[in-house]
């Protein structure tokens, strides 16, 4: 398999959620994580939920689809909510 983005290789969505979970916890520091991991951990288990949608659906704007379904999908609003209370 060959890389398509500096050495990044696709995973399924579920292998990459799985291990987000195993490498992060609530107290680990987004911001002094590599590159990699932080996407790992953070956008890529997400955005691969959008695109196995996307491709199914195949809107006629599909940037537009994919900017909705993300913020309607955001997994971080509850957070969100939870601190501002």
């Amino acid at each position: 398999m060959r890389p398509f983005l500096h050495g990044f290789y696709p995973r399924r969505a579920a292998e990459v959620a799985k291990e987000a979970g195993k490498l992060a916890g609530p107290s680990d520091n987004l911001k002094a994580l590599p590159v990699r991991q932080y996407l790992d951990q953070t956008v890529t288990p997400v955005l691969l939920k959008a695109m196995s949608e996307l491709v199914n659906v195949r809107p006629d704007d599909p940037v537009e689809w994919l900017a909705a379904w993300l913020v309607k999908n955001n997994p971080n609003k509850n957070e969100e909510k939870e601190t501002a209370e």
